[in-house]
């Protein structure tokens, strides 16, 4: 799994700076258990499109759905492409395990 595409989203209601991440492949099950590793997990797998929400305490966070290719990130006012690089590396964890 591999980042292809960052976009800063203008005028979200939900914070300042948010951007969708997009991916070369569709987000799984596996690849947000990965995810969640991160922080605190909340994974709603009972709905249509399975929706989960990453929460990473006092930095950011993330938010898709299973079989999308984007999650959206709620970052702070600064210090955002240190959490992307940080992102990567947790992505490239995954792709070395499978």
């Amino acid at each position: 799994m591999k980042i292809i595409k960052q976009k800063k989203i203008e005028g979200c209601l939900e914070g300042a700076n948010v951007k969708d991440i997009m991916f070369d492949n569709k987000i799984t099950k596996e690849f947000v258990l990965h995810l969640g590793k991160m922080g605190k997990l909340i994974f709603d797998e009972e709905l249509k499109k399975p929706f989960f929400r990453v929460i990473v305490r006092g930095k950011f966070t993330m938010k898709g759905s299973v079989s999308n290719k984007t999650i959206r990130l709620l970052l702070p006012a600064t210090g955002d492409e240190e959490i992307i690089e940080t992102l990567k590396n947790h992505i490239e964890t995954f792709d070395k395990q499978n």
